[in-house]
């Protein structure tokens, strides 16, 4: 098993994100719009949406019914 440290971006990560971006394209919102309904920045769901940051399971439950 390798490991990683805390800022390596997995592949579960980048997942995650790609699923958050999907939907998001699809209805064509931008990101600051879905950002301000869930209370972060357009930079922070930015980084959600590429892996950078993990998301926790509350953030990720607050994106999904926003979207």
């Amino acid at each position: 098993m390798t490991s990683t440290s805390a800022r390596d971006v997995t592949e579960i990560d980048a997942g995650i994100g790609a699923r958050i971006r999907a939907p998001r394209n699809a209805l064509k919102l931008p990101l600051q719009y879905v950002a301000g309904l869930v209370g972060v920045t357009y930079q922070q769901l930015q980084k959600y949406e590429s892996g950078d940051n993990r998301i926790s399971a509350a953030m990720l439950t607050k994106i999904a019914e926003s979207l």
